[in-house]
């Protein structure tokens, strides 16, 4: 089969499209307590666990990026006003 069609055989069965694995599918294997506990609240909210864990991610992507702005802003503070942080620490 050829690659152009965007497809994986094997064996002469067809397979998901190339795609899926590239962009798609994710395997998470969780401990057994942290299973239990999303379970438990993917019932509670009404939400997939999919999408609860979606959320989790993008709240600590969020958070992350607003430390890595965090840091960007206070080295520009500290690089442009050095003289007068060294003259309060001083005081």
């Amino acid at each position: 089969m050829p690659a152009a069609q965007d497809l994986r055989y094997r064996n002469g069965t067809k397979l998901l499209p190339v795609w899926y694995h590239l962009f798609m599918a994710s395997t998470l294997r969780l401990p057994e307590a942290i299973d239990a506990r999303l379970t438990e609240l993917s019932a509670k909210s009404g939400k997939s666990r999919n999408q609860i864990i979606i959320d989790i991610l993008g709240d600590q992507f969020e958070r992350e990026d607003a430390m890595l702005e965090a840091e960007r802003i206070f080295d520009r503070i500290a690089t442009r006003d050095s003289g007068l942080l060294t003259r309060l620490a001083d005081a």
